[in-house]
């Protein structure tokens, strides 16, 4: 080993105690861990003016380091490369003198149980906020019938993390409704909805013509409907105000509408007998 002498010594405990303050200056670190949901970071990166620099020092993703990290006071953490749902760590190394400020922590949160925190329904429509939802999820939403709880639509989830607000056109019938919403994530885990009511004050719809139907039957407003035969076979189903019946077999059938059934009969057209000419005495004059 050479020998140092007295200078030297002096210079090189100096470089070396350089060296551990300039460790210790950046010795801070800040660390976010969730999922990736699609969104990147927005970071506050202050200005050291002692020591024209800013206080972010580097920035890792997943071990990964990111190359050219911008001299800004705001930076945005790209994370656009990984998949949603992905597993993301991001560590912020930054000096002990500052602190830097992640604007939104909340765009990588781990991932938290599904909730419903509001559903309320409304003489127009049925709202609903969630919280927890994962990707490519789906809700039912399902109607209290005769036949017991029905779907009617399917509405896409926004599938973000955090607060996620809904609302849809209710379709009442008059008087009482009873709806439930039913959420299925992208691992087939179903989470059900409680179920909430309304008091329609919409006249109930009135069928033309009354029991004897021949050809259409005409509804005083649109309504789904479904039109049974005595032996409780469905005939035909759907929805609108005009429905044309001439393709059913003459018989006894029920129609529901807004959860009741209205009888009717399609009836034999009635087949009148040719009447027989009377002789005149015309035909019976002999010729001579």
């Amino acid at each position: 080993m050479p020998y140092l002498n007295h200078d030297m010594a002096i210079r090189v405990s100096c470089i070396i105690l350089l060296m551990l303050i300039s460790q210790l200056a950046v010795a801070g670190e800040i660390v976010l861990s969730g999922v990736y949901q699609g969104k990147n970071l927005f970071v506050r990166n202050p200005y050291i003016p002692d020591q024209k620099k800013f206080c972010i020092s580097q920035i890792l993703v997943n071990d990964v380091p990111l190359s050219n990290l911008p001299r800004s006071s705001a930076l945005q953490i790209s994370l656009d490369h990984l998949k949603r749902s992905d597993e993301v760590t991001v560590r912020i190394i930054h000096m002990d003198e500052c602190t830097p400020v992640v604007v939104n922590p909340e765009v990588i949160q781990q991932a938290r149980d599904f909730e419903f925190l509001f559903t309320q329904v409304d003489d127009n429509s049925i709202n609903w906020i969630t919280t927890g939802e994962t990707p490519e999820g789906v809700f039912e939403l399902e109607k209290l019938k005769w036949v017991g709880w029905v779907k009617m639509k399917d509405i896409p989830a926004k599938g973000e993390m955090d607060n996620n607000q809904y609302s849809i056109e209710a379709g009442h019938y008059s008087g009482d409704n009873s709806y439930r919403l039913i959420y299925k994530n992208s691992k087939g885990e179903t989470f059900s909805g409680e179920e909430v009511s309304f008091y329609s004050l919409l006249e109930p719809i009135i069928m033309y013509p009354g029991q004897e139907v021949f050809e259409w039957i005409s509804l005083s407003r649109d309504t789904d409907w479904e039109i049974y035969n005595d032996y409780d076979s469905l005939q035909l189903k759907g929805y609108g105000g005009e429905i044309n019946v001439k393709n059913l077999e003459y018989g006894d059938y029920y129609i529901i509408i807004e959860d009741e059934p209205l009888r009717f009969v399609r009836p034999e057209p009635e087949i009148i007998p040719r009447k027989k000419r009377k002789k005149t005495n015309k035909d019976n004059k002999v010729k001579e």
